[in-house]
């Protein structure tokens, strides 16, 4: 029996324990980095990156965690995008490469149909599925690898090429001028770097609230807050470019590592050392992502900066008779931890009524605008902004808060395909400076 077992299906049960064991330890937000745009430029030789066609082309590890897989399906059950009707199930996923795998065929994957195009498409790359695994099996691995044979081969549609071609020619994904990043901050009396040298926080823009309306409400809010409490901070103004979050999570690695190394170099020329963010993206990219290409600035995100001068005295919020539930961003709660935070600081507000959903805080539930999705339109029978929506509804709140730009956009498109008008949707910075007197 023992002998039979590695070529049965039982073979998950030595397998499992020996992947637990030898599973690489690494932040769950963090993507595996298949080549180095530095090394290559320091060498002089640029080498086509790294092609994922077969089973066999993944790494030891990730061939030993498909044998590992119990086919329990924790992760089908917590997984927004097969929740929602896309073509995607990352049981599947992780079983019918397991079995081509055994099979030791070497065939294409994509020809043989073992992984089709829009499963990986369909990915949001919320992570629900890896945090469920109790064998430690890394499912965004995978998606992520074949996304970057996709980009390499330009196998994309008309959305997901436009959006590349905005970065490359703009270094931002709506394809608007880099002028405009600074100059509506500019004439709110934002100071960049240049004009404050000296300034102790950079605070990080980002792309959603430098270029979409929706967005720079949410920056105005934030920069309310920094000045009524006195916070001495800065813009990089048109220096900024896009992380590159999204442009990773879309397959597209060298752009990304050039946006990164880009990033932070304008970071070491400005001289700060803290930066703010109000993107749970951004976030969980300047924390465990830009690391690795250098960057020695310290991450922190907006709501935690929040709760800190609440704390210590700087920042006094008032009241706000509301009910009022919160949205755990996936960058922000089940990658990175950041829960209390945000609580704190809505609790902070007299007369707030913090009410919770069902799915909170590491088992939240996506807002489906994650893994570069809200670039492009992926079919699904119900959008899984409007399945978040309707827990929010739940609890009886009428303000739906969030701490991530894209969350924001994911729930008011949710609004408007159900035409529901009862919920709010509000960044936390909103909700604060709203209480704020002038």
């Amino acid at each position: 029996l023992v002998a039979v077992t590695p070529y049965t299906n039982l073979v998950h049960v030595f397998t499992s324990g020996f992947n637990v064991a030898i599973a690489p330890v690494k932040p769950m937000g963090k993507l595996n980095t298949p080549f180095s745009l530095a090394k290559m430029a320091e060498a002089g030789t640029y080498e086509a990156p790294p092609s994922a066609r077969r089973s066999s082309d993944f790494s030891p590890l990730q061939l030993l965690a498909l044998d590992a897989c119990t086919n329990c399906g924790r992760c089908q059950e917590v997984c927004p995008a097969y929740a929602s009707g896309r073509d995607l199930s990352p049981r599947v996923v992780v079983q019918d490469l397991g079995r081509d795998m055994r099979g030791n065929e070497g065939v294409d994957v994509f020809t043989k149909g073992v992984i089709r195009e829009t499963e990986l498409w369909a990915c949001t790359m919320c992570n629900a599925c890896v945090s469920a695994c109790p064998v430690f099996i890394d499912q965004v691995d995978y998606i992520v690898d074949y996304r970057r044979t996709l980009v390499s081969e330009n196998r994309l549609d008309g959305k997901k090429r436009l959006f590349l071609e905005n970065i490359a020619r703009n270094n931002n994904p709506f394809g608007l001028p880099q002028r405009e990043r600074q100059s509506w901050l500019v004439d709110m009396g934002v100071p960049t770097v240049k004009q404050n040298p000296g300034a102790e926080y950079l605070y990080w823009v980002g792309c959603q609230s430098s270029y979409d309306p929706r967005g720079r409400n949410v920056a105005r809010a934030m920069v309310k807050i920094l000045k009524a409490a006195r916070v001495n901070f800065a813009i990089l103004g048109n220096d900024e470019l896009c992380t590159g979050e999204p442009v990773r999570r879309m397959g597209e690695e060298g752009r990304f590592q050039e946006l990164a190394l880009k990033n932070i170099e304008s970071i070491r020329r400005a001289g700060v050392k803290k930066v703010i963010v109000h993107c749970a993206h951004c976030f969980n990219t300047f924390l465990n992502e830009y690391p690795e290409f250098g960057a020695e600035f310290q991450v922190i995100h907006h709501t935690q900066l929040i709760s800190e001068l609440i704390r210590s005295g700087r920042l006094r919020v008032g009241g706000l008779d509301q009910r009022v539930t919160y949205h755990d961003p996936c960058n922000l709660g089940r990658m990175n931890g950041v829960l209390d935070a945000p609580r704190e600081v809505l609790k902070s507000a007299a007369g707030l009524e913090l009410l919770e959903m069902r799915r909170t805080g590491l088992n939240s539930f996506c807002c489906g605008g994650g893994g570069a999705n809200v670039w492009y339109q992926v079919p699904e029978r119900k959008k899984i902004g409007v399945i978040r929506m309707e827990e929010a509804k739940e609890t009886g709140a009428n303000i739906l808060s969030v701490a991530c730009p894209f969350c924001i956009t994911m729930f008011e498109d949710a609004m408007k395909t159900t035409g529901d008008t009862q919920l709010l949707v509000k960044d936390i910075a909103e909700v604060v400076s709203e209480t704020l007197t002038e």
